[in-house]
């Protein structure tokens, strides 16, 4: 009997030390079970993330498409729209029936063509072949009656304009110049503000040349700008001449004058036009009066050219009485000009014979170049006729320049 506890006793021992195996190995199982789940739940997360992600794009993207959809069905319904009208319509309103006046648009294109020296007979064929361009015709273009009653109404706009400006811009700089055609005396008026930008006030035709009546006439414009304006007591002119500091213009007798007659208007009104003038110190109300006046250089040019072309011809005279030296003028003096320097007339010949155009029937420019370029130079040398008056000064330099070419 004990030996049979003992085996059963044995036996039991080595079913529990099995069990006790079985049960570490199902721990380690259930362990890893575990972990492969939790690896399990952060993969489905990610997963779900990222459908989420692509839901949300998903439907942006649907959104998107529904818009340019909608563009495309737009654009494409203008474009037949405007098929149809390039298919149907040939014709384009440039004068409207309601009104009884060409539109807005027209008349500003009348008035570009004329600012591009079209001739005003030739606007309407200019109007219809542009319009030719795009397949258009004009339901009516204006005569020559219409469209010098447009070009003239530049005058008013540029008078509203002017008026509305430049009371408000402040140190004016104002270019006067007088000239002579056909007899008659012009002036013309033109101010600039402080970023050089040009006002044309007006081109006037005067009686005289007198510095009193170019100051008249100055008068009358600003007078016409004033009365541009519907405020009756609104001194527009005043305002622009208190505005104007400086002048510039040529160095004739006649607009210095011009200068101290403008200065002296101008200091006359200044108190009615500027606020707080009786709260300003002597020294502020001379500093506001006090203008600059500044004057070209060319007629500079021009007397310094005659003076020095009467000290040459005193020097040539002086040479031919202590040397002997024979002036060309006496020679021929029935072709040349006794008054005129031997220089001056070697300056004139050399630009005559060398420059393009200089003489047509008697120059040799094409040889005198063809010889300069065999060295890789060109021809300084221009006509001494319809240049400026510092011509005599440039043309001494070129000749100077060429002097080893020409001798």
């Amino acid at each position: 009997m004990e030996n049979k506890v003992k085996r059963q006793h044995l036996l039991l021992s080595k079913q529990l030390e099995s069990s006790k195996k079985c049960n570490k190995i199902f721990s380690t199982s259930l362990l890893n079970l575990k972990k492969n789940n939790f690896a399990l739940n952060r993969q489905i997360n990610a997963t779900v993330e990222k459908i989420v992600n692509i839901e949300k794009e998903n439907r942006i993207l649907i959104e998107n498409n529904s818009k340019l959809e909608k563009e495309i069905s737009n654009l494409q319904q203008n474009c037949d729209y405007m098929e149809q009208l390039l298919n149907d319509d040939r014709s384009i309103e440039l004068f409207d029936s309601s009104t009884n006046s060409f539109s807005a648009k027209t008349m500003e294109c009348v008035m570009n063509l004329s600012n591009c020296n079209v001739a005003h007979h030739k606007i309407p064929d200019v109007i219809k072949s542009v319009l030719a361009l795009a397949d258009k015709e004009p339901d009516r273009v204006p005569k020559r009656a219409t469209i010098d009653s447009i070009v003239s109404a530049k005058a008013v706009i540029t008078q509203k304009h002017l008026s509305n400006v430049l009371p408000s811009k402040q140190n004016l700089t104002l270019y006067t110049d007088e000239t002579r055609k056909f007899g008659k005396t012009y002036n013309t008026y033109i101010a600039t503000d402080e970023n050089q930008s040009p006002y044309f006030l007006g081109l006037r035709e005067m009686y005289n040349k007198s510095a009193q009546t170019a100051f008249d006439t100055l008068l009358c414009i600003l007078q016409d700008l004033s009365d541009s304006v519907t405020d009756l007591d609104n001194k527009v002119g005043d305002k622009i001449v208190s505005n104007i500091v400086n002048t510039m213009s040529d160095r004739a007798s006649t607009e210095k004058a011009f200068n101290n007659i403008l200065e002296e208007y101008r200091k006359k009104i200044l108190p009615t036009v500027t606020d707080g003038w009786t709260d300003l110190s002597s020294e502020q109300q001379t500093s506001l009066t006090s203008m600059h006046s500044f004057f070209c250089g060319l007629h500079l040019l021009v007397a310094c050219a005659e003076v020095s072309q009467k000290c040459l011809l005193e020097y040539e005279k002086t040479l031919k009485e202590n040397i002997g030296l024979e002036r060309d003028d006496e020679i021929k003096s029935e072709y040349l000009n006794t008054s005129e320097c031997a220089t001056v007339r070697l300056i004139r010949a050399a630009s005559k014979c060398l420059s393009r155009g200089g003489d047509e029937k008697s120059g040799c420019f094409s040889d005198f170049q063809a010889y300069l370029s065999m060295s890789g130079r060109r021809v300084k040398f221009i006509r001494f006729h319809g240049n400026r008056f510092n011509v005599i000064f440039l043309l001494a330099e070129v000749l100077y320049y060429h002097r080893n070419d020409v001798v």
